[in-house]
């Protein structure tokens, strides 16, 4: 796939798409580092784009793009050799990844759950109507004005069962 910037040579429209493509390289790759050396060099990049009375010096430009990729490279290699801290914050230790697994698979067996989310949904005033093998139609009843917070007025087809959910995009679970 062939990207088409237009610009006006010696226009700041010219250093801004050099800049996204030869500095950043974001026609051709997700660069999480873009934006931080976007913002760490925007003056020089902002002086170059205003300066409307005459053309973009070639030397400039130049000098700012080797600059852009030498800091897109840099702050690359330290957001790739970087701990992610908000992975780090929210992993489990593996026995409770364990235990939370075998905890979601005894409520997907166990044959009271069906019976106990079809209350629950009731007495907030949520019909749950059959349509099929394991998927429902909920609607809210018309006795109560807002039935949930974020609950549709027409309705949502759902499911119990996780791996129907998984592979039916159409599905609520």
């Amino acid at each position: 796939m062939n990207v088409l910037i237009p610009f006006v040579r010696g226009t700041g429209g010219e250093v801004l798409a050099r800049w996204y493509h030869e500095a950043m390289g974001a026609f051709t790759a997700n660069i999480p580092a873009a934006g931080w050396v976007t913002r760490r060099l925007r003056g020089p990049l902002a002086a170059l784009m205003d300066d409307q009375d005459r053309p973009v010096a070639p030397a400039c430009l130049e000098r700012l793009l080797r600059s852009g990729r030498v800091a897109v490279t840099r702050q690359q290699r330290r957001i790739d050799t970087g701990r992610d801290r908000l992975l780090e914050l929210d992993a489990l230790p593996s026995e409770g990844i364990e235990r939370l697994i075998a905890d979601i698979r005894a409520v997907d067996q166990d044959s009271d759950f069906a019976p106990l989310v079809e209350a629950l949904l009731d007495a907030h005033g949520i019909g749950m109507d059959p349509l099929a093998e394991g998927v429902f139609r909920l609607v809210p009843d018309h006795r109560y004005a807002d039935p949930l917070p974020g609950f549709r007025p027409s309705g949502m087809n759902v499911t119990l069962d996780r791996s129907l959910s998984l592979t039916r995009e159409d599905l609520g679970f």
